[in-house]
């Protein structure tokens, strides 16, 4: 998902220490302008937040799935990615509040900064999921395959 917060996102991963501070145009402060980041915001934010407990739910589900079929090893890489998941869902919805908690103060600038912390909570998510996923020795499907769903009319 893109986000439009390019200079949080920056200030998050310590780049804005490298460029020094920078100017802010007062044309695009009007309130409604505000009004309406400050909805999109926080649609990112629940979007990330949902997209995080699916990634758990998936994870959750290859951990139950290590345990019935009962390899030590991958029930304990399906934990450990399970717990990583959480973690990053528990820290995501933390700063999902700190970033509603911000917009209703009127702060835009410690808003902004925790809908980075947000998509970055998301990202670390989906990471772990994605590893959690390689925990099981399934097969798993060639790339390029391809599914065909044909519909007839009865």
């Amino acid at each position: 998902m893109r986000t439009r917060f390019v200079t949080p996102i920056a200030w998050a991963l310590g780049l804005g220490l490298c460029f020094g501070p920078r100017a802010k145009a007062s044309a695009d402060v009007s309130p409604s302008s505000l009004d309406a980041e400050a909805r999109i915001a926080r649609a990112q934010a629940s979007a990330n937040v949902w997209t995080m407990e699916s990634a758990s739910r998936r994870a959750r589900a290859i951990l139950q799935h290590a345990r019935r079929k009962g390899d030590a090893n991958e029930v304990g890489c399906a934990d450990e990615g399970l717990s990583r998941v959480d973690t990053a869902l528990r820290w995501g919805r933390d700063h999902a509040a700190l970033l509603n908690d911000a917009w209703n103060h009127g702060d835009a600038k410690v808003a902004r900064g925790e809908l980075a912390r947000v998509a970055a909570a998301a990202a670390s998510a989906r990471a772990a999921s994605a590893q959690t996923e390689l925990c099981v020795d399934e097969p798993r499907p060639s790339e390029g395959t391809t599914v065909r769903l044909i519909i007839e009319d009865r």
